[in-house]
């Protein structure tokens, strides 16, 4: 499991050195098999918040802008950029920006990890003496498609390294230990070993208090079998537009290990890491849901499912739902990657005991071992979820 400490930080203070941290985690058989140190190699004299202040065609192509951009410094910079992400007429973009004399990674290097030094230059007859970085560049990623774009509230002129540098925690957890396999339960074990106190969560705590009733007959959703599937729980959300998610959503997502895809997609695996409990949205408008809505079943003998993990149902023990959809705590469904023209998602949770899991899996999935009530844990998720639901996709 992938820790990044700023996130841990939404949940307990870490105020003990990195290295002592990993050693208690590791002494508390949380053992640290790697850590990782984002930014630590930028330079913070050198590297910067900038902000797009004007994108103008340049004078002798086509393909490529000049882009200027303040930084905190006395005057903005025009740089040459062939960003597609840049386009004439584009300001107010927060971007990640490298002066002269910044050390690079070299985005064009046959050999991975070639640095290069940042230096003044005429590209097609313009002069050039910054850049705007893309993640290549900057040792985040592979990808070099376009600019890095930053979250909007960025402070223009601060050092990249003090606004994005961070550290990773490679945590091996062993089975018997999935209560610490999210950022809430990481954070428990980090306040228990350094004697801070947890901060509260989650946020709203009186919506758990009331009582919950559909407002809508869009679908029912049952059980067949409780010892397999102890709660499934639905909420549909209508109107919606898919979009990207946040810079910031997107930066934690990439830390913690997965790939952000889209805003309903990314919401529901962030809350999945910040609170252990798997959730998924499918397209309502193509679920082709009978009179009895979902229905939370054993696959049956010969049944084929094609998951996201390239599993059939059939090649093991498995629940299912019908129609033929997974249960998200253990495959999602492959059809259901990705449906960017989706009006109406549902979202799905499920809590399944832990006996269930072990037995639809060759190595035991540390995702849903939780212990606790399935009406707690499936409640926390969504109050969770809803807000980011709110805040982050439009008409929904």
């Amino acid at each position: 499991m992938r820790v990044p400490l700023s996130w841990l930080q939404d949940f307990v203070e870490v105020t003990l050195p990195v290295d002592e941290l990993v050693h208690r985690l590791t002494m508390a058989g949380l053992e640290v098999g790697d850590v990782e140190w984002i930014g630590s190699d930028w330079q913070p004299d050198k590297l910067f918040v900038g902000e797009v202040i004007e994108v103008a065609p340049h004078p002798n192509a086509d393909r490529l802008v000049l882009a200027t951009v303040a930084y905190g410094q006395d005057q903005p910079q025009t740089v040459v950029t062939g960003a597609p992400n840049l386009r004439p007429g584009d300001r107010g973009q927060k971007v990640a920006f490298a002066v002269e004399g910044t050390e690079l990674i070299d985005a064009y290097s046959e050999t991975p990890g070639t640095m290069k030094v940042l230096k003044r230059a005429k590209i097609r007859g313009v002069e050039s003496a910054g850049m705007v970085c893309s993640e290549k560049e900057l040792g985040l990623s592979d990808d070099h498609e376009g600019v890095l774009i930053l979250d909007p509230e960025a402070a223009i002129g601060q050092s990249l390294q003090d606004y994005m540098g961070d550290v990773v925690l490679d945590i091996e957890l062993t089975p018997n230990l999935a209560r610490a396999n999210n950022i809430v339960g990481m954070a428990r074990e980090v306040a228990a070993l350094s004697g801070q106190p947890i901060r509260q969560w989650p946020p709203q705590d009186d919506f758990l208090t009331g009582p919950y009733a559909a407002k809508t007959s869009y679908t029912a959703v049952s059980s067949a079998d409780p010892q397999l599937c102890a709660r499934y729980s639905a909420a549909l959300i209508e109107n919606v537009t898919i979009q990207p998610s946040p810079a910031w959503m997107q930066r934690r997502l990439r830390l913690a290990g997965m790939r952000p895809i889209n805003n309903i997609v990314d919401i529901t695996n962030y809350c999945m890491l910040e609170t252990g409990q798997p959730l998924h949205a499918f397209d309502y408008e193509k679920l082709q849901l009978g009179r009895n809505g979902i229905v939370v079943r054993q696959a049956e003998p010969g049944e084929r499912l094609l998951t996201l993990m390239a599993l059939t149902a059939n090649s093991r023990p498995t629940c299912c739902s019908s129609p033929t959809i997974p249960v998200p705590s253990l495959w999602p469904g492959s059809w259901a990657e990705r449906q960017p023209r989706c009006r109406k998602p549902l979202g799905t949770s499920s809590w399944n005991p832990p006996i269930s899991i072990f037995s639809v899996s060759a190595a035991p999935l540390n995702t849903c071992g939780s212990t606790a009530k399935p009406g707690s844990v499936l409640a926390g998720a969504w109050i969770r979820n809803s807000p980011l639901l709110a805040c982050y996709v439009p008409g929904g």
